[in-house]
């Protein structure tokens, strides 16, 4: 997990952390708000539990996960989580590549 600090904005990238390593950064670091989450195990059930994103409320969240994948991911219990605090979700299956230019006001640019 790492998180970056830009002038104005806030981006957790999660990788492939558990929901017991998400407890563990929410028990011992005081958090910021989030603009940008990079969704953990391509929005497996693993990651990404209620309290966590509840916690960090992502304005803007990016699942990294490909077409007709086997593990039918991003789960829905993710995606339902995410919505629930009306995070603007882009998945790579649907947006393709996506980009965040940071400059002022957050813009992101799909292929699609």
């Amino acid at each position: 997990m790492a998180i970056i600090k830009t002038r104005k904005y806030n981006i957790l990238t999660t990788g492939d952390a558990t929901v017991k390593n998400e407890s563990k950064l929410l028990a011992n670091y005081l958090i910021p708000r989030i603009d940008i989450l990079k969704v953990g195990h391509h929005g497996s059930k693993t990651s990404s539990n209620e309290k966590f994103i509840n916690s960090i409320h992502p304005h803007y969240s990016v699942i990294s996960s490909g077409k007709n994948n086997a593990y039918k991911l991003p789960n829905k219990e993710v995606i339902g989580r995410l919505n629930k605090v009306n995070s603007q979700i882009y998945n790579t299956q649907k947006n393709g590549q996506i980009t965040f230019n940071l400059d002022d006001e957050i813009q992101v640019l799909t292929e699609q």
